[in-house]
């Protein structure tokens, strides 16, 4: 009669732990970055040398440096949202960027003349 018991326990635990709602696990409750998108859009701001801008200046080539809580180091194009904004500015230039990013897209700010070369 005790077996019978203590393997009717063990049945109704199992039971009642299958029947329970499986925990789910949500970033968006952390708070973490990974989260696809940002309340209110990030600033940020980061130096670089300018590799190419393309003849439709749309774009502009920058390798750049370290951009904290943000990329990594690299080389990689901006979209340019006004072609003024290259004005002046030729390859291999240091700038110095502002750049917004709302957790879908990155938009270039302001560009700023460091050294010509």
């Amino acid at each position: 009669m005790r077996s019978f018991k203590t393997r009717l326990s063990i049945v109704l635990l199992f039971a009642a732990i299958s029947c329970s709602e499986p925990t789910r696990k949500s970033n968006h409750a952390s708070g973490s970055k990974s989260q696809t998108s940002i309340t209110s859009p990030q600033i940020y701001h980061a130096q670089g040398v300018v590799k190419s801008i393309p003849p439709n200046k749309k774009q502009i080539v920058v390798d750049h440096g370290e951009i904290p809580d943000f990329m990594r180091a690299m080389t990689m194009p901006f979209n340019l949202p006004d072609s003024n904004m290259v004005k002046g500015i030729k390859p291999n230039d240091s700038i110095s960027m502002t750049i917004q990013y709302d957790g879908v897209s990155i938009v270039l700010k302001e560009i700023t003349l460091v050294k010509s070369n």
